[in-house]
């Protein structure tokens, strides 16, 4: 049994300048989550960044004696993406951090990368040109995945493995297993060098998606990892960086994140 705890970078910092911290506010006003908006006044008041939290997670994957992944978004060309540069020293000096703790740096591409060779190489690129390193390891944003395309891309790019097939809508297990597994180029009938470990849950799901409480989201993530131990597989999960600041994590992110590690 293997615990593997990932995390998606959307977004490494909430206060990343006065423009974008405007427009936080204009969107948070927008959507009503006015519980974030008078936190979002208090942090800034303190100077303590919300999003900071990649210190406390590597904290938590030490004390299980384990490496955490990171995985990067960079500035895309879609709404979805959070569009911010990761070439700035802030982010620079998050890079540093995690390599100090030999923890691992992952790319996260954007939201039209998945299926856009030009475009994943590029970012990929960027990325280890910033962080002086061979990248080789991540998941796509929002999970996007076309079978007859990502895989093909993976390979070309000279990954060693993904962790993007997982449910956004609920946690499970999307491929039927939990160990990771060759993908198969269905063109051309053979195995590619490029391994899936396969993603089991992810907090969003349980909690925005699910709408599960918090004593049944830590019920679900205890069965779910009493079968990967089960068959002696990988507890592959997924917790955003940002997620300690959500409405709807504010009050269960500290319970749920202890779940998916104890």
């Amino acid at each position: 049994y293997t615990l593997v705890p990932t995390h998606d970078v959307d977004k490494p910092y909430l206060f990343n300048g006065w423009k974008k911290s405007f427009r936080y506010i204009v969107g948070s006003l927008k959507r009503g989550r006015f519980g974030e908006l008078k936190r979002f006044g208090k942090c800034l008041i303190s100077g303590v960044d919300p999003f900071d939290t990649h210190s406390r997670l590597m904290d938590l994957a030490e004390l299980s004696s384990v490496k955490a992944y990171f995985f990067f978004l960079q500035k895309g060309k879609d709404r979805a993406d959070e569009n911010h540069e990761i070439d700035t020293p802030k982010i620079k000096d998050l890079f540093q951090r995690i390599r100090d703790r030999e923890h691992i740096i992952g790319y996260h591409p954007s939201y039209n990368a998945y299926n856009d060779e030009v475009l994943f190489r590029k970012e990929k690129q960027n990325l280890e040109r910033i962080t002086g390193e061979e990248i080789d390891c991540g998941r796509h944003h929002f999970l996007r995945w076309d079978v007859k395309a990502t895989p093909q891309i993976w390979q070309e790019n000279n990954m060693k493995w993904d962790s993007t097939l997982g449910y956004a809508d609920h946690a499970g297990f999307r491929c039927g297993v939990c160990y990771p597994f060759p993908l198969y180029d269905l063109k051309n009938n053979r195995q590619f060098d490029v391994y899936e470990r396969p993603l089991i849950a992810m907090e969003w799901s349980l909690i925005h998606y699910q709408g599960l409480s918090i004593d049944q989201a830590e019920a679900k993530v205890k069965e779910l990892k009493n079968q990967v131990k089960k068959y002696n597989g990988e507890f592959v999960f997924l917790y955003h960086n940002s997620a300690f600041f959500v409405d709807e994590y504010i009050n269960v992110s500290d319970r749920l994140l202890t779940a998916f590690y104890n």
